[in-house]
């Protein structure tokens, strides 16, 4: 974490880019090594690792169970086929929900529209990967 630190308080006070990655490496690490990523690049890492692992369609079985039983035991009288078609009907719109928290949207709204593209990307991602 000191990496970190010191390369945000060089850049924040100097903004010099050079100035700060060389201070950044006055720390060395103690194993592994520094990876730099985009927001971007970062974003759709996440959100395909999610599809592929959370929102898989198994997991959502899975899910759609821990649902279905939660509220089964809260008196709801939703059937689990119900509640497997409910998480699918939402399953496209978790790109944007994500989209929204991760470049904060709420906070700088001027961010879904520069990062607008890769919003639509992985719309398209989720549509081909949902269940009919």
């Amino acid at each position: 974490m000191n990496r970190f630190r010191s390369f945000y308080r060089e850049i924040i006070h100097s903004q010099d880019l050079d100035l700060a990655l060389a201070t950044m490496n006055k720390d060395k690490l103690e194993r592994g090594q520094m990876v730099f990523v985009s927001a971007e690049g970062w974003f759709e890492e996440l959100m395909l690792e999610y599809l592929t692992n959370a929102a898989h369609p198994k997991e959502l079985k899975a899910a759609a169970m821990r649902i279905f039983r939660k509220s089964r035991s809260e008196g709801a009288t939703l059937t689990l086929g119900e509640t497997k078609r409910q998480l699918v009907k939402n399953r496209p719109q978790i790109a944007r929900g994500y989209f929204s928290e991760f470049f904060m949207v709420g906070h700088i709204p001027e961010n879904a529209q520069r990062f607008g593209v890769l919003l639509s990307a992985m719309e398209v991602t989720i549509k081909k990967t949902t269940p009919c």
